[in-house]
């Protein structure tokens, strides 16, 4: 986000106090309404009673829209946010304790209000794409800007060449990474044969249980060598157990020579959807060294927002 943006988002979250907060019931409304909030950065906080239907709607679907402003006698001084906004339930005693001393900054007035903490919730929302009401730089201006995004790299590489690739990814975009492993051997001339044998198949090997649960990010960019025109067996197995559970995906693929489109339509079935963008690099430009080139419009392709209009 751009820092005079951010300047400006965080102005208004520190001088105002009150945010209507959107939520969808289960009949298909939406529900607007009116609570209080205090702000860490661009993390916002509030509470709200355990029975409310905020928490009921929440727990069923946790995207929320909420927008805070104020009137203004100038109207070329008008100013406000709107946000798109993923809710969680603080849960830990540590963090409840942090937001509660965030709330009575910018609440002193309720230091000796009672408060039962069983009873009430604590919500943190995070930021998806956020829109920036400004009509000091004209009548209607907002600058609307995607929140920095929670990316998973997931790949599998034997020989080392496409975990090359994911780590320069991981680098570049400061994102998490998840090599798979698996507990059989690929190694030497029988573990290249081994390979080559599943992916004809179209095998799905044990792997070990992942670390990273990938419907916690926004996006899981997955990498994957080329064995036999084919995705590989290690990789087929993430796709095929993660089904159902992944966010927008990206694929990237290493290989020696044909069979890059062929190994992401596997891909895009086994998944059960289709990505963002696809990106093909060959063995001999990563040893090389012009991969980074060439991974470049892909990186960018990924990191612009996709939202043509403010909230």
């Amino acid at each position: 986000m751009d820092q005079s943006i951010r300047s400006k988002a965080l102005a208004i979250l520190n001088r105002n106090r009150i945010m209507t907060v959107a939520t969808l019931r289960p009949d298909g409304w939406p529900q607007a309404t009116t609570v209080g909030y205090a702000n860490d950065g661009m993390t916002l906080y509030f509470l709200c009673a355990r029975q409310s239907q905020k928490v009921q709607n929440l727990a069923r679907d946790n995207r929320a829209s909420l927008t805070i402003g104020a009137d203004s006698a100038d109207p070329m001084a008008i100013d406000g946010i709107s946000m798109a906004a993923h809710a969680e339930i603080v849960e830990t005693a540590d963090e409840i304790s942090r937001i509660s001393q965030l709330l009575l900054g910018k609440y002193p007035e309720y230091a000796n209000f009672p408060i039962n903490r069983d009873e009430i919730r604590v919500f943190r929302l995070t930021p998806k794409v956020i829109s920036v009401l400004d009509y000091s730089k004209g009548f209607g201006h907002a600058d609307l800007v995607e929140a920095g995004k929670k990316i998973l790299i997931v790949y599998y590489s034997r020989t080392g060449t496409t975990r090359i690739v994911a780590e320069h990814l991981s680098r570049v975009m400061k994102c998490d990474l998840e090599a798979i492993a698996e507990t059989g051997d690929r190694n030497g001339v029988l573990g290249y044969w081994r390979s080559i044998i599943e992916a004809r198949r179209q095998s799905h090997p044990p792997i070990t249980a992942p670390r990273k649960d990938p419907s916690q990010y926004d996006l899981v960019i997955v990498g994957t060598p080329v064995w036999a025109w084919s995705v590989s067996s290690p990789i087929r197995s993430y796709l095929a157990a993660s089904r159902g559970k992944l966010p927008e995906m990206a694929f990237f693929c290493t290989l020696g020579g044909a069979g890059g489109d062929r190994t992401f339509n596997q891909m895009e079935g086994i998944a059960g959807k289709a990505p963002l963008i696809r990106c093909a690099i060959r063995a001999h430009d990563v040893t090389e060294g012009a991969y980074r080139e060439q991974l470049n419009p892909f990186i960018t392709a990924l990191a612009l927002p996709r939202y043509a209009d403010p909230l």
